[in-house]
This record gives C-alpha cells, structure tokens and sequence, in this order.
C-alpha cells in the first residue's frame, strides 16, 4: 500500500511520455520536424544536459539515428517515470500529513 501513489504517478507520466514523444520518435525513426518539437518541448531535460557534452551535441545533430531513438524513446519515457514517482510519493505525503492533522483535530 506504501508504493501505490508513487507507482500510479510513474505510470501515468510514463505513459504520457510514451504516448507524445516515444511514439512519435520511433515511427518517425527520428525524421522530421513533428518529432523534434515534441522531443524539444517534452524531453527538454534531456536536450539541455546532451546538448552540454559533444558526445550529446554529436548525437542531437549527426548522430545514428538508432541513439537517438533509444535515448529518447526510453530514456526520455524512464525520466518521466522518476518525476511521476517523485510527485506521486509528495502527494502521498501531503494526504498523510492531512490526514493525521484532522486525526490530532
């Protein structure tokens, strides 16, 4: 029971990931714009901490396009994963916290 928000909050930002970026990157192999700006808009982290190395810069722009799926169609989706279990574990958290202060109440 202590692991449940946590685990519906990964699978929920998951899933949204999976839908809007994974799906639209392996599709598209990495070709094209459509793909881009949805890993531009919703992978941003990644963009911003590859685009800091050469490594990251030579795989964004020129790189083999079987990289830059897997970063992004897996990597981008287990990123998500993380931040939905993070917001999953503060909201349970602050429903604890609620609820033991109307208990003390």
């Amino acid at each position: 029971m202590r692991w449940i928000t946590p685990t519906v909050g990964a699978t929920v930002f998951g899933s949204f990931h999976a839908l809007v970026v994974a799906l639209p990157v392996i599709s598209t192999w990495g070709n094209g714009e459509g793909q881009a700006f949805a890993v531009a808009i919703f992978a941003l982290p990644l963009v911003a901490h590859l685009s800091l190395f050469a490594v990251g810069k030579s795989l964004l722009y020129n790189g083999p396009q079987w990289a830059y799926v897997g970063v992004f169609a897996v990597g981008g989706t287990l990123m998500y994963c993380g931040a939905g279990a993070l917001v999953g574990l503060a909201v349970q958290r602050l429903i604890s916290a609620v609820r033991s202060r109307a208990r003390a109440a």
